[in-house]
């Protein structure tokens, strides 16, 4: 049995918290509220600790599974203003870590997960359809590129166990002039790309 314990949290000095740029762009659209302090007992059959993705996702899946439980999230400033609105706004799978899940997993099990880590990725597209939330959702080119020597191939043991098991990868190599065409000169060594990789605006994400 493992005892955990939450450091408390501190308002920022000075009061007025440090807003990423991301931050700021989503706020300034609306006219948000102050959030209002929990104070005294409340009961809830969930809480969830935490405004982010990962926070707001579990708590619309389990409102699908039980429209009537009470749900409750507890986020120390505003939601999305940690760790899930300040990112590039890419929406990742695990592709990348193909030989990891392989040699933890096994095959049949590490190919479940990568192929549930690709369905997400659906699953959010049609949910940012559905309910119309504007995220600056697109789709195009990401490119995994070396710029120093010693990276080049980085990618090697990925697109090898994709080989080893039969999957095809989303990557393609790409040649000096497409890299070249695409981010200038560098300096980049080699790279490869994902024609269709998605990336919204995290903090409008959250609204």
């Amino acid at each position: 049995m493992v005892d955990l314990a939450f450091r408390p949290w501190h308002a920022p000095r000075g009061g007025t918290p440090h807003r990423a740029l991301w931050i700021e762009d989503a706020l300034a659209l609306e006219a948000p509220s102050p959030p209002s302090q929990l104070a005294g007992d409340e009961r809830f059959d969930i809480c969830i600790v935490g405004g982010g993705f990962t926070g707001l996702w579990t708590a619309i899946r389990l409102r699908e599974l039980d429209a009537g439980a009470s749900i409750a999230i507890v986020e120390a400033d505003l939601c999305g203003t940690g760790a899930s609105g300040r990112n590039s706004g890419g929406m990742g799978h695990w592709w990348s870590k193909l030989p990891t899940l392989l040699r933890v997993l096994g095959k049949d099990d590490a190919t479940l997960v990568l192929g549930k880590s690709v369905q997400i990725l659906d699953d959010i597209r049609d949910f940012v359809a559905q309910q119309q939330i504007e995220c600056e959702l697109r789709r195009g080119p990401s490119v995994w590129s070396a710029t120093a020597k010693a990276h080049v191939g980085a990618w090697g043991g990925v697109l090898r166990a994709a080989d080893t098991i039969g999957l095809q990868p989303p990557y393609r190599t790409l040649s000096a002039q497409e890299l070249r065409a695409m981010l200038g000169q560098g300096p980049y060594y080699a790279g490869v790309v994902e024609d269709d990789a998605t990336r919204v605006q995290p903090a409008k994400s959250h609204c």
